[in-house]
């Protein structure tokens, strides 16, 4: 593989058939780990199961080569994104609605709701 340019890219796996095996297109900003950006840290992929075209799915650290990767968790916290709220500008006397997608693919369980804190929460399982 080609060392990256350091503004993002496609980068493709493949076997010794040439199958692809992998791909993610990756970005060298927020949210996607900043400190891989050409010298020193690499990308590193938290765990295989996760979405690897999350950019939260990944870690910057040392290069392990050979080895499992250094950031890698046996039991990954689930991607969370597209977090809203409403209103926009709540007053302190308003009921505020936040709204986030949660994946993981071991599932994910639904969300007490917070009294006091949220009006409702949802969630939602990854799919396949």
């Amino acid at each position: 593989m080609a060392a990256s340019t350091g503004n993002g890219e496609r980068i493709t796996l493949r076997d010794g058939n040439n199958a692809v095996v992998n791909e993610v297109d990756f970005k060298s900003e927020f949210p996607w780990p900043i400190s891989p950006n050409g010298d020193g840290p690499s990308m590193q992929l938290v765990h295989p199961s996760l979405d690897n075209n999350l950019g939260s799915s990944w870690r910057g650290a040392l290069p392990t080569p050979g080895a499992t990767n250094a950031v890698y968790a046996t039991n990954a916290a689930p991607n969370i994104r597209q977090v809203n709220h409403s209103p926009d500008t709540p007053a302190s006397t308003n009921a505020v609605l936040v709204t986030a997608k949660v994946t993981d693919p071991n599932g994910v369980a639904p969300f007490p709701r917070l009294p006091g804190h949220c009006a409702a929460a949802t969630s939602r399982q990854r799919s396949r």
